[in-house]
């Protein structure tokens, strides 16, 4: 989010609604928008209360368009209750995927026959515009009965800063594969513990920043960077996950769900070489864009080694040379802005 409202204009007119515990989180760091008064995230279960800061933010804000930046249930009773602000203010809602995409394998996203699923279902087509990070969204938005004219598809604002440090370890002549993320079961890191098992001979250099996720290794095989510290709300990720991709030279993907990863995008502007799971959308929108790009067939550890193996033979130059990009997606974000607010 923070990327894509350096697109939106003066700061003084963008007013960004969070929960309590985000707004103190936020409240005194450097930032390009105003904050809400926040909203009480225990309470939003009522609808009396929903309805009541809905009406706060109409009087205190007076709002032309509202971003459901992520959707969810808040965005949902928003949407119900759309009809408490003037007719012309324009409704968008950007699914996160995990509000409408499911996989019970790794309990991901609300069950079919949940409230949650009922409410989505029954108030998500009340939004005017669907922005859509890539195919398998928008696959769901059309099962939902969302008219294809209201869906607008592109990735998220992704920019790799100008001052990244150079921390590559060139005497390390092995290869260094990266994986990061924040710990969800979906992401499956438990696979990559398991290829460093395997890797018995430390042919290859490992690193992990997954916060929740650690396992006890030799760390001249496998090294855990801290989490990030985050210092302003200005630029995401913090700059110290763009010094973490100049430490390696693949980026290890295990997650059973990537439609629009971030990190697969951040990567690959990195110069880094995506490793993926064939049938996760994520790598084909990687490919299309000009990443480098190789997959494994199954989520078993025998499959990822293949896969590396496969990068290694093919790649005789990945140690020594990355070639880097500026960033993704920022004209078609303006032009989706600009087709939101012309509507």
């Amino acid at each position: 989010m923070l990327n894509f409202v350096q697109l939106l204009g003066n700061k003084k007119l963008i007013h960004v609604a969070l929960g309590l515990r985000g707004f103190k989180y936020s409240a005194f760091k450097k930032r390009q928008f105003s904050l809400t008064f926040p909203y009480l995230g225990k309470l939003l279960n009522i609808d009396f209360y929903v309805v009541l800061i809905l009406f706060l933010y109409k009087v205190l804000y007076k709002p032309d368009i509202i971003w459901l930046y992520g959707g969810g249930i808040f965005s949902a009773k928003v949407l119900k209750y759309r009809w408490i602000f003037n007719k012309k203010v324009k409704f968008v809602l950007r699914s996160a995927g995990e509000d409408i995409q499911r996989d019970k394998i790794v309990n991901y996203g609300y069950d079919d026959e949940s409230s949650e699923r009922s409410l989505i279902l029954d108030f998500y087509p009340k939004a005017d515009f669907f922005w859509s990070l890539g195919d398998e969204i928008t696959s769901e938005y059309l099962s939902l009965g969302i008219k294809k004219h209201k869906i607008i598809q592109t990735g998220n604002l992704v920019i790799r800063p100008i001052d990244v440090d150079q921390q590559y370890n060139f005497a390390d002549e092995r290869i260094k594969i990266g994986v990061i993320g924040r710990y969800h079961p979906k992401k499956q890191f438990e696979l990559a513990k398991d290829v460093v098992k395997i890797d018995k001979d430390k042919k290859y250099k490992f690193h992990f920043k997954t916060p929740g996720f650690f396992f006890n290794a030799d760390t001249n095989h496998a090294e855990f960077h801290d989490g990030s510290a985050v210092n302003e709300m200005i630029n995401w990720p913090p700059i110290d996950v763009w010094n973490f991709y100049n430490k390696c030279d693949i980026l290890l993907i295990t997650s059973r769900i990537e439609s629009f990863g971030n990190v697969t995008f951040e990567a690959g502007l990195s110069g880094l070489v995506i490793l993926i799971q064939k049938d996760v959308t994520g790598g084909k929108l990687a490919r299309e864009l000009g990443f480098k790009v190789y997959t494994y067939d199954n989520f078993e550890s025998k499959s990822i080694i293949k896969g590396i193996k496969e990068i290694e033979k093919n790649e005789s130059n990945i140690t020594r040379k990355k070639i880097y990009k500026d960033s993704l997606f920022s004209k078609e974000l303006k032009s989706l802005i600009e087709r939101v607010s012309n509507a």
